[in-house]
């Protein structure tokens, strides 16, 4: 990523804060429904748990040939939502905990469309938009879309929460940011690249977990951080 990319994507995340900061402003957001858990040490720790089951599934996984690619990325996402769909049905929690309450539903939808107008707005897309777009990258859309969704159910749904009850707020966003971050190494190295190769990509990422925790945090939704974030990545490689 060069200077250019750096700088729009400084600005991207300084617009996607202050929009945030705006719209919860409003009454509606503010009376988001929180989560809150009864054995708060006891959901962080199986969280946690989840979280290596899914870190070990990323290792082998990469380890395949032909692992590369957004279908690959797609299935990973799918199979890393199974073990926190198994948590819910066997503790018998509901979908609301996992950051998809009903209550919160309206809300991440309005700031996620709205992040995501900013973002097309920042990137100067909205022409290439209205005139059309083929077939193949709407396709691609459709896979981001997939992805982030159960990308950011996961971190920002399920495991968010669970560790902001047991360690605090800011602990526990900031440490599933880093987490976000960890489990996206294993596709970095997959290419056969050193560590320290991959020490920008792992900086951006855990940047990115604390901008999709924070819209989290605002939100009670992953709804607003899933459509933002797909959205966003989605617009980076438009040709």
């Amino acid at each position: 990523m060069n200077s250019n990319e750096l700088i729009l994507l400084a600005a991207e995340y300084f617009g996607v804060i202050a929009v945030v900061m705006l719209l919860v402003l409003s009454p509606r957001v503010r009376g988001r429904r929180k989560i809150t858990f009864i054995y708060p040490r006891r959901e962080a720790l199986y969280a946690l748990a989840g979280f290596f089951v899914i870190f070990a599934l990323a290792v082998i996984y990469y380890e395949r040939p032909g692992s590369s690619g957004l279908r690959a990325s797609l299935i990973l996402a799918g199979l890393s939502a199974l073990p926190f769909i198994a948590l819910l049905f066997f503790r018998r929690q509901p979908l609301r905990s996992a950051g998809w309450g009903s209550a919160n539903l309206r809300i991440g939808l309005l700031v996620g469309l709205a992040l995501a107008l900013l973002t097309i707005f920042l990137r100067n897309r909205f022409n290439d938009i209205v005139r059309g777009l083929p077939p193949e990258q709407i396709t691609l859309l459709l896979y981001w879309l997939g992805i982030c969704l159960l990308e950011e159910s996961i971190f920002r749904g399920y495991i968010q929460p669970r560790l902001a009850a047991w360690l605090g707020e800011i602990p526990g966003w900031v440490l599933v940011a880093a987490l976000f971050a960890l489990w996206r190494l294993p596709l970095w190295l997959s290419g056969g690249q050193p560590l320290s190769a991959a020490l920008p990509d792992l900086g951006l990422a855990f940047a990115q977990g604390i901008l999709l925790g924070y819209i989290q945090r605002k939100t009670g939704s992953v709804l607003a951080p899933g459509l933002y974030r797909a959205i966003s990545t989605w617009i980076r490689f438009l040709p």
